[in-house]
């Protein structure tokens, strides 16, 4: 799996990766410049409100990701896409 470099994924899945909110901004920065990426699975994550910021902040910049699979505290909740 790649975020930048010769070889961008189309689809990332990060599920079940102990993902930090440390993680979440650094995801988000690389997403932020990646053109093809169109999905990104974050579930399982425990992510918190503040990951979940670095993420939205990202969506205003990235125009290519279509599909965004998060659960905030509840790994049972649904997807949100954008």
């Amino acid at each position: 799996m790649k975020l930048k470099g010769t070889e961008p994924a189309e689809s990332i899945d990060l599920s079940m990766s102990s993902l930090t909110v440390l993680s979440a901004a650094i995801i988000a920065g690389l997403l932020g410049s990646n053109a093809a990426t169109k999905s990104l699975n974050l579930r399982l994550n425990q992510l918190d409100a503040e990951a979940a910021k670095h993420l939205a902040d990202m969506l205003t910049v990235n125009k290519t990701l279509t599909s965004v699979r998060y659960a905030l505290h509840n790994p049972f909740s649904t997807v949100s896409s954008r």
